[in-house]
């Protein structure tokens, strides 16, 4: 029978709970005090229907015939083995030898398979003494299966917690589900770094001193299979679907990589941690300019096949910045935005004078066709991070922008396009992002521009330049209700 659920209670019908039927030797008085204080504490503490003669077989009664109707009647059957009942089943003499004849047979017949979720098997033997060398108690007919150890006073709760667990078949261990997503099982593309991604999670959560070498790792990991994703273009053109399909296969790699970066700045290792997620971005570079590990500029279809990478790379930004928003690392933002990047390219078809910026990981998606199918991904795509924590990030990116070479909202060669806040509910948020709603001290303005580079006075004058280019209908300026999402009339009026 199976035992019910722990919300039958109490109350519950003393028929509800598993029958466990006690077998063991009359050895001496004191082992039968030792046996029935087990069986009073199994029933009274793991909700098990106890059955043992001193309480059920009484004057009159059968002793062999109750034994085995005991045995056969029972979910469970205990056997308490002492050194003298282990005399007895192996010569097959007295209770405990006819005990032994009914139980050898169907010991065999206990684990009809080996499945986790089976039953655990109908007999087990706790031993409460060892032999003069040692050993365990154990009648041969149970020699080689795993037994319960009453022997040791300073774990006897766990020995009952044991036995209570195999009668009412719950096993301590159980086997997690099986999971994951090796790419030899079918044809979709994966950098592989699902396990490199746990390493380090778990490195990072347990404070190892490998934690950052592990997040390098896993960088280098996902900067160097990204390519495998790489959609066709057979006739000089990615067809719509296809890109679709591969950006949808890339999902749960975005939700990976957003998983390991929350949980990196999480970590607060800072500068080694600004770093490494630098290291990341250094690396996708090549995948959003004309340069290898895709083809170059001579093969046909060879810009549309980057619209799948100009539209993940950008969200894995925004996902790092927001990440660092999370947990107040404004220096982390400030990292990833103020200076430029080195990658190992050595030819862009964007803006080819002056350095790299972060900027140009978002030299944005050639086909409109493409852009649209890849707005619809993303909005069904999982993460850890919320729509607001993303699209906050947005803004932060879009003023980061208006700091490069002292370039303002006007000059927008150099530019992020903050694409979850121009369209989306977002767009219409009636109340300004969290981060600049709780800046209405001038000590927490001071904190905030610090992401942006700047200072709190700079920061107002950006924010006033985006209001004033919006106000003014600047076409290259998206119209995103600047002063209402940034709370800029009680910016820094606090102290």
């Amino acid at each position: 029978m199976s035992a019910p659920h722990a919300s039958d209670g109490d109350d519950a019908p003393e028929d509800a709970w598993p029958v466990l039927f006690i077998s063991y030797s009359w050895t001496s008085p004191d082992h039968e005090q030792r046996v029935l204080a087990l069986a009073e504490e199994l029933r009274s503490t793991q909700r098990l229907d106890v059955r043992i003669d001193k309480w059920h077989l009484l004057t009159g009664d059968d002793a062999y015939a109750f034994m085995e109707q005991g045995i056969a009647n029972a979910d469970k059957v205990l056997i308490v083995s002492d050194c003298a009942y282990v005399v007895k089943a192996d010569g097959r003499t007295g209770g405990a030898g006819t005990e032994a004849q009914v139980i050898t047979p169907e010991l065999y017949k206990d684990y009809p398979d080996t499945r986790a979720d089976r039953p655990m098997g109908k007999y087990a033997v706790a031993v409460t003494e060892r032999d003069p060398d040692g050993e365990m108690c154990v009648p041969r007919f149970y020699a080689g299966r795993i037994h319960v150890d009453l022997t040791d006073p300073g774990r006897h709760a766990d020995a009952v917690e044991q036995i209570g667990r195999w009668a009412h078949d719950k096993p301590a261990h159980t086997p997690p589900p099986i999971g994951g997503d090796p790419a030899y099982l079918d044809d979709r593309p994966t950098t592989g770094t699902r396990a490199a991604a746990d390493h380090a999670r778990r490195a990072l959560a347990d404070g190892r001193p490998n934690a950052l070498r592990a997040v390098e790792d896993y960088v280098a990991r996902v900067t160097e299979g990204l390519a495998a994703y790489k959609p066709t273009a057979p006739n000089g053109a990615v067809a719509t679907d296809d890109l679709v399909r591969r950006a949808h296969d890339l999902a749960p790699l975005y939700a990976e990589v957003e998983s390991v970066l929350l949980d990196l700045a999480r970590a607060r290792l800072g500068p080694p941690a600004h770093r490494a997620v630098r290291g990341l971005f250094t690396g996708l570079f090549p995948y959003v300019l004309d340069h290898e590990p895709l083809p170059d500029r001579s093969r046909p279809g060879w810009n549309e096949e980057r619209d799948l990478f100009r539209f993940f790379v950008p969200d894995v930004l925004r996902a790092a910045v927001a990440a660092f928003l999370e947990v107040d690392d404004v220096d982390g933002v400030a990292a990833l935005t103020a200076a430029p990047y080195a990658p190992d390219v050595t030819n862009y078809s964007v803006d080819r004078e002056g350095p790299l910026r972060f900027v140009h990981l978002q030299p944005g998606i050639q086909s409109s066709d493409h852009r649209d199918a890849l707005a619809d991904v993303r909005r069904q795509r999982d993460g850890v991070l919320s729509l607001t924590q993303l699209g906050q990030a947005d803004m932060f990116l879009l003023l980061a922008s208006g700091q490069i070479s002292g370039v303002r909202a006007e000059d927008w060669r150099l530019r992020w396009w903050p694409y979850l806040l121009d369209s989306g509910p977002l767009y219409t948020r009636p109340n300004p992002l969290p981060a600049f709603q709780e800046a209405e001290s001038r000590a927490r303005l001071d904190r905030l521009a610090v992401a942006v580079s700047t200072d709190a006075d700079g920061l107002l004058a950006l924010i006033d330049e985006f209001v004033q280019a919006e106000d003014q209908g600047v076409r290259s300026v998206p119209s995103l209700s600047y002063g209402r999402l940034t709370n800029r009339r009680r910016l820094g009026q606090r102290p």
